[in-house]
């Protein structure tokens, strides 16, 4: 039963992790598009925070695999998992989040300025 308990955990472990590293992908796309450093600097600082969740995960793997006797000990992997998908989830939506902000700026830019001259139109001396 603990062998079994290990592998479990293992691959709970092994599953928060994979999503962890799925977090960066999109955190890492943010630091790219953000255009002022204060954001970029927060979302540098998530992506070296998701770096040291992940480096958590691998050492409570070495610390705590073959100790597993119950399914109590599945607890804290079923939890890291959980965080892993919240991150993930968060990190995904603020990428979507961002994209939808720059798609609303460019259709309000457009809304104001003639395409063919660029100049300001009527709609934007009505505002």
């Amino acid at each position: 039963m603990a062998q079994t308990l290990d592998i479990v955990a293992l691959v709970v472990v092994g599953a928060g992790i994979a999503a962890m590293l799925a977090a960066l992908r999109p955190a890492f796309l943010l630091i790219a598009e953000m255009p002022s450093r204060p954001l970029r600097r927060q979302w540098q600082v998530l992506a070296v925070l998701i770096g040291v969740f992940i480096f958590g995960y691998v050492g409570y793997v070495a610390l705590f695999f073959g100790r597993h006797e119950d399914l109590r000990d599945l607890i804290a992997p079923l939890i890291f998992l959980l965080g892993a998908t919240f991150v993930w989830l968060v990190t995904r939506l603020a990428l979507s989040t961002a994209h939808d902000v720059q798609r609303v700026a460019m259709l309000e830019h457009e809304n104001i300025t003639d395409a063919l001259t660029g100049l300001r139109n009527r709609r934007f001396l009505d505002l």
